[in-house]
Parts: structure tokens; sequence; C-alpha cells
């Protein structure tokens, strides 16, 4: 089993060292390694000098439901082997139905500690900073910042709920400050979305976005910026129904569903490996703000946009039309029909 060990003199709450790096077996070629065994197969796709990239690079990931767990999971079995994660969250049961490795025992549990568990069970040279605070004033310079001596990038993954404006503001303001790349992966509908922010860029940043400035101050920003705003996402689904466009205004929680998570999930890992190979012309380039990529594979889409808010608009609208002419399948997300699943469910409960 995977070790926890004191965080000394760092704001982390603890750190899990998986098996193989307090114990490494004898006569065995582990998944530091870029020549382990768990890579053969996908060598016929990468190469020894790619796979040694991902095994030193460190993810920092601010936000571990939904996409963010799926993510560090996947970054863990790819040979990344030095995380960070922060989250306030508890699993609840709505993360059970669509996040692959959770099951209904995990239901309660704090997120960090089932993320930071799968991490080293499914790479045991990985070592994990664990947050249970999420993204603090007092411990994002560290978060972002650590150096871990490792010989690849560090890049920041932007998971942080929605409903959380004030956090993503503190991250991606501390990456420019410490001249990290951030990923921001967006789940929607049934596919996907994804941008990455360089913090080089001064004119095209996270603030820009959503619709706020860089110099605007954490006030002023909130003023402009509270929550899900429909305009940052341009593959709104055209087949969405009004009443599910409307629930999200009214502030339910956004949408989402397993294979829109495996899908965004699928186009983080994707900018991760552009970033790693970024001198390298033989590979793809990140698609760097205000460049989007988004896919649907359900409908059969896949573009790439560089006016995300326009896009989004005009999306909706389509939306709207399709919806009043009858072109849309039903969804069953109005606040009424969520009101009374809730509302069935307690009965249930009380009635046991």
């Amino acid at each position: 089993m995977a070790r926890i060990i004191e965080a000394d003199r760092l704001q982390a709450d603890y750190i899990m060292e998986g098996t193989h790096v307090y114990d490494p077996p004898e006569g065995q070629v582990l998944m530091n390694d870029p020549r382990a065994e768990y890579f053969e197969r996908p060598m016929g796709f990468y190469s020894e000098e790619l796979r040694r990239r991902f095994i030193g690079s460190s993810a920092r990931i601010a936000g571990v439901g939904g996409g963010g767990l799926t993510l560090a999971v996947m970054l863990a079995k790819e040979g990344v082997n030095d995380f960070s994660i922060a989250d306030v969250d508890k699993v609840d049961a709505t993360n059970v139905g669509r996040i692959p490795m959770l099951t209904p025992e995990d239901v309660g549990r704090n997120k960090v500690d089932v993320a930071a568990e799968l991490i080293t069970r499914h790479n045991p040279t990985a070592r994990v900073r664990v947050y249970r605070n999420g993204i603090q004033p007092e411990n994002v310079d560290e978060f972002l910042g650590y150096d871990a001596g490792k010989s690849g990038i560090t890049v920041g993954f932007d998971e942080i709920d929605l409903t959380a404006p004030e956090a993503s503001l503190l991250y991606h303001r501390a990456a420019r400050r410490l001249g990290r790349f951030v990923i921001s992966a967006t789940d929607v509908e049934r596919g996907g979305l994804v941008t990455t922010f360089n913090p080089t860029d001064t004119q095209h940043t996270f603030e820009h976005y959503m619709g706020a400035k860089p110099t605007d101050s954490q006030a002023v920003y909130l003023k402009k910026v509270r929550g899900f705003q429909l305009p940052t996402i341009p593959n709104v689904p055209v087949s969405g129904a009004v009443s599910t466009l409307l629930a999200t205004q009214a502030k339910a929680p956004l949408p989402t569903t397993l294979r829109s998570v495996l899908n965004a999930t699928d186009l983080a890992m994707d900018e991760f490996e552009k970033l790693l190979t970024l001198e390298d012309k033989r590979y793809g380039k990140p698609h760097f703000f205000p460049k989007m990529h988004a896919v649907n594979p359900s409908i059969g889409e896949d573009f790439e946009t560089t006016h995300p808010r326009l896009r989004s608009t005009l999306r909706v609208a389509l939306a709207m039309i399709r919806d009043v002419v009858g072109l849309n399948p039903p969804t069953s997300y109005s606040g009424k029909a969520r009101k009374a699943r809730k509302d069935y469910r307690q009965q249930v409960t009380q009635a046991s």
C-alpha cells in the first residue's frame, strides 16, 4: 500500500508516496523507466524520448472532481510521477455516475484523498502532495511553483469548479507570475473543450476569456464573472434543450456525462503532450488561447475556433431555434424535473 508522510515545511496536508518510491522491488523495471513493459504497446506511436518527457514532468491539478480525477489517473498511467492536487469537496453520488474510477463506496470521502490513492495505485512510483483546502492565497504559489527536481516541465491544470471563480482567478494569476502553462479542459454534453493559457501572453489571458481584464481587482472581476457563463463555451450543443440552458442560468449544476468527462480528459492529455514537445516541429502545437479545440464524437463534431464567445452566442441562438421547431431531443433537467427526482429520493429514503 502507498504510505502517507508529513508535508514538512509545506502548506500541503500530507504527501502520499507509491510503494515503489519507498520500497522499490529489486530486479524489476519500474514505471519511472521509459523502457518499462508498461509502455511497450504504445511505442508504436511514441518514442522512448517522449515517454522520458512524460516521466520527467510534473502535474499541478486544481480540482479533482470529474475531469480532474480522470486526468490525474491518466497522467499517472502515462508515467508522470510528480503531482500536486487540490480540492475542497467530497465525493457525492453525482460524481460516481460520470467518473470511471469511482464507486458508491467513495461517496462522502475527500476527493483529494481518493485521487491520491488512485494515482499511487496506478503508478507506484508516484509522489502526490495533497491540499484539502483547495487553492488559497497562502498556498497557490507553493502549489504551482514547487520544484520537485524533475527534468521536465511543470504544467498546471485548471479543473476548478465553475462556482468558485475567485479560486480560478487566483490560480491563473499565480501561473502567469510563476511562468506556468495552464491547460483548461471542460466537459460539455457528450464532448469536450480545451485551451491552454500561455503565461507570457499578456493579451490573451484567462481574464479576457471570462470577459474581464487582467488589471481588474478581484472585487471587480467577481462582479463581471459569476460562475458558469454561456459565452465561454463555444461548443454549446445545438441539440440542447432550452430548459437545460435555462436551468444552468438558474444556478443548476453544470450538466455533464461520462462520455464528456472522457472526451475532455483526452483533449487535456493531448495538450499536455504538445507542451512536452513544444520545440519539436514534428509534433502538433498546443491550442493557445484564444484558439480552442472542441470535439463531440456523437455528432461527428471536431473544430477549432479563435472566437469562442461569438461562436458560443451563435450556437445558443441555434439551439433555441431548433428546440422551438421540435428538432432537439427531450431532456429532463428543468427545475421542475430535478425537484421531482429529489422529492422521489427523499420519499424512498424516508420510507426505508
